[in-house]
């Protein structure tokens, strides 16, 4: 079950093991997966640090977009 203790302890494994990161209040995390999967899991440490959100406005994944 994901309760806000396993979100906090998935969010703080994530930035110390996968994606150890110094963000600054502003830095953005570009979602181009769904945030009801991985990309969700994803983001709480950068809201955790005061990131920004970054949902492209396709609402879906187009390289064309993403890569702009």
């Amino acid at each position: 079950m994901l309760n806000a203790q396993v979100l906090s302890w998935a969010s703080h494994a994530y930035a110390s093991e996968v994606d150890p990161m110094t963000p600054t209040p502003g830095d953005p995390i570009l979602h181009a997966a769904p945030m009801s999967h991985g990309s969700g899991l994803y983001m709480m440490p950068y809201v955790a640090r005061l990131g920004v959100n970054v949902v492209p406005e396709s609402g879906g994944f187009e390289p064309e977009e993403v890569a702009s």
